[in-house]
């Protein structure tokens, strides 16, 4: 589960993040997560002023935080090869004004064996070598090292 998060990256980052994500996810198992949606950008400025845009939905505040706002067509992009998508956008209001406070996706991405061997093809086998003595080469060893 991934919370107040991957909203920090740029995108090349993110896709990054996602990508790994898929790895590391078991088949059949999901990936669950809350990210700022694009609604969410407007409320957020009136708080967090932007100091400038360093990418397409990715901007510099003022106070120095970087944040990334995502679109619907963004996600499903990011999430393509997973089995099954589900985008909840989320408004979650003020508690004292009742009036939307942050508008967030709820995301629920579940994997498919399928992609699994997908990525599995893809993946480029690492081989690590370690030289293993027997015990009784090391004992020769250390024998030829006595005085």
């Amino acid at each position: 589960m991934s919370n107040v998060a991957l909203h920090m990256f740029p995108d090349r980052v993110t896709r990054s993040v996602f990508a790994e994500v898929e790895r590391v996810v078991r088949p059949e198992g999901l990936f669950l997560f809350h990210v700022n949606a694009l609604q969410d950008r407007a409320l957020r400025e009136r708080w967090r002023p932007v100091a400038r845009e360093l990418e397409k939905d990715y901007v510099l505040e003022q106070a120095g935080q970087t944040m990334h706002f995502f679109s619907d067509a963004y996600l499903q992009e990011l999430l393509q090869d997973w089995r099954e998508v589900r985008l909840d956008l989320i408004e979650i209001p003020d508690r004292e004004t009742g009036e939307p406070f942050k508008r967030v996706w709820r995301g629920v991405a579940h994997r498919s064996a399928e992609s699994v061997r997908k990525s599995a093809s893809l993946a480029r086998p690492r081989r690590t070598t370690v030289p293993v003595r027997s015990r009784a080469a090391r004992g020769r060893a250390a024998d030829s090292r006595e005085p």
